[in-house]
């Protein structure tokens, strides 16, 4: 990695931390380098030196998220920062979308339109092209940079390819729905070979399993265990118990088992809900909102709970602490004593997430169930 600080470029490497002499070409660096620029060292943007045609370095631009921080920006006085907040949200992260399309409503509305057009037109292989393409630095599409952004995993350093945003993300699962089944898993299985080095299969799993929920649900819900009393204000994280996993945890994995709710279901229909849509009992619902939440998709079924369900392929997963006033929008006359969080998984690897001091006033309860992607491609009616 590479810090731009007082106008020089520090090289982090294994063996130590050298000087990039200044005379020193960057498209000579093999591979790419991740450059870190604070905008606090480069405050006009990135300095045209780092970014010469056919440079190495993978530069990004760092700022503080704190709002008050973009005085600096020469727009800033005439920004609607609630407006900068909403294209943030939605359509990215980046200046270039969320500030300077504010300033001419023709060129937002013809992004808008573009990404509708790049997502419909969407292809599963436009998606595994884009995702090899985005690990080895090299996305040359231009819907690329409409859909998805390029992080680092924290374990083995690979390049990770993920949706933009949690907008887009439900927008990709949505167009991913229509494509063929057998495809699909045949592309999920592709992806899960790298390790945890794609996000896109955990698109792929969750447009399988919304197809199973959405057609039939039949699932083993084990519940998840607190195995540590709290500690000052941290809080322990709940488990969940399907394997065991280790000592500490061998009686609650027990308990758990003798605990499991046998969930069978099969949902009158399946829609999208909106901001002010009406819930109706027994209807499968996947969020398509522009103020999304990390949700994936509720039921409301006939034995009173409202069942809100998250996909993951990954160990460790939160739920957004907006999340209880959203579920009371959507359902104020379902207690939180009837709610019911499903973390939905592919394996019975042990599955960990934080708990809120907000989730425990709740008083709703976790669960975790393995729905594997082969019976999500053929669910059983």
């Amino acid at each position: 990695m590479i810090l731009y600080f007082d106008r020089k470029c520090f090289l982090f490497v294994d063996g130590g931390v050298f000087l990039v002499p200044a005379d020193f070409c960057c498209a000579d660096f093999k591979p790419f380098i991740w450059t870190l620029v604070d905008s606090d060292e480069a405050e006009k943007g990135v300095p045209p030196s780092l970014v010469t045609h056919g440079t190495g370095l993978f530069v990004i631009y760092a700022t503080s998220p704190n709002l008050k921080r973009w005085s600096r920006l020469p727009l800033h006085e005439g920004l609607d920062i609630a407006r900068v907040e909403a294209l943030y949200n939605t359509l990215g992260p980046t200046p270039r979308i969320c500030i300077d399309l504010l300033q001419s409503a023709r060129a937002l509305k013809e992004y808008q339109a573009d990404l509708e057009i790049a997502i419909t037109h969407l292809t599963l292989d436009h998606l595994n092209q884009m995702d090899a393409g985005g690990q080895s630095l090299a996305m040359k599409t231009s819907i690329s940079h409409k859909i998805l952004l390029i992080t680092r995993t924290q374990d083995y350093g690979i390049p990770r390819v993920t949706p933009i945003t949690k907008y887009v993300k439900s927008k990709l699962v949505g167009k991913l729905m229509l494509e063929g089944q057998r495809e699909r898993l045949k592309l999920f299985t592709t992806l899960e070979r790298v390790p945890d080095g794609s996000s896109l299969s955990g698109l792929i799993y969750e447009s399988l399993a919304h197809h199973a929920l959405g057609t039939n649900i039949n699932l083993q819900l084990v519940p998840m265990k607190l195995n540590e009393p709290s500690k000052g204000k941290r809080l322990p994280p709940w488990y969940s118990s399907h394997q065991f996993a280790y000592d500490s945890l061998e009686t609650l994995h027990r308990n758990a088992l003798q605990q499991t709710i046998n969930f069978r279901f099969r949902p009158k229909a399946i829609s999208e809900y909106g901001d002010g849509t009406d819930v109706v009992s027994g209807t499968y619902y996947i969020p398509r909102s522009k103020n999304q939440v990390e949700l994936d998709s509720f039921l409301h079924a006939d034995d009173g709970f409202l069942y809100i369900f998250r996909f993951t392929i990954s160990s460790d997963h939160d739920v957004n602490p907006k999340m209880e006033q959203y579920l009371k929008q959507i359902s104020p006359m379902i207690s939180n004593s009837n709610w019911r969080f499903v973390f939905v998984t592919p394996s019975q690897s042990t599955l960990i997430s934080p708990q809120s001091r907000g989730r425990e006033r709740a008083g709703s309860r976790f669960f975790s169930a393995i729905l594997a992607p082969a019976i999500t491609a053929n669910p059983q009616c």
